[in-house]
């Protein structure tokens, strides 16, 4: 994840408040963009510095779309779903060609715009493990049974042929692999979700 990150912001995750604060030690030249600062911060789960530097690259350019959408991921799973539904709108009004489904089918999800997440996820072409697992989640709380057990079905197919999913083995097991996932700072947010996923069928 670090590694990832590192290529993708050019910040390495535990430096973010080091970088960050006031007179860290760093010329001033030399400090990443407040984008580049707000995604390590988000990775490195201090919520409130990921915040603070996310409204400020968005002060500087209200139509970054990169920015936009990974604040929108903070949004979901820091009990502002509305505004990360926003959020990943305003990205797709701007680039509407981006790849964008997933984060705002999420948001969708938690928002309880369920219809609205299900067309999201339905146009994700060859969708992993885990779009299946919130499409099939989706469709339960669209009451939608039928369809989300199949999924559910096509999702435990598809876990099964993926590495971290395979040692996989009883409801602890999968609760805390997708808590750990959809990291939800409310407990009711990923009591949902659990809801949700128990509902099609997935052993959580």
């Amino acid at each position: 994840m670090d590694q990832r990150l590192e290529r993708k912001s050019g910040v390495r995750p535990c430096r973010c408040l080091q970088l960050g604060g006031k007179g860290g030690g760093v010329r001033r030249e030399r400090q990443p963009h407040p984008s580049a600062l707000a995604i390590a911060c988000l990775f490195d789960g201090d919520s409130d510095k990921a915040r603070h530097h996310f409204e400020t690259a968005l002060r500087l350019n209200p139509n970054d779309t990169r920015v936009l959408v990974y604040y929108s991921r903070h949004a979901v799973f820091n009990g502002q779903p509305q505004r990360a539904v926003e959020l990943g709108d305003r990205a797709q009004q701007l680039n509407p060609f981006g790849k964008y489904n997933w984060n705002l089918g999420i948001a969708k999800f938690v928002d309880r715009r369920y219809d609205e997440a299900i067309d999201l996820l339905h146009n994700l072409r060859d969708p992993t493990a885990m779009v299946l697992a919130l499409l099939a989640a989706s469709l339960a709380m669209a009451g939608r049974d039928a369809e989300a057990r199949a999924t559910a079905a096509r999702f435990m197919e598809r876990s099964a042929e993926t590495p971290m999913m395979r040692g996989l083995r009883d409801s602890d097991d999968w609760r805390n692999f997708f808590a750990v996932r959809w990291p939800f700072r409310d407990p009711a947010e990923t009591e949902h979700l659990m809801q949700a996923l128990r509902k099609a069928g997935i052993p959580v």
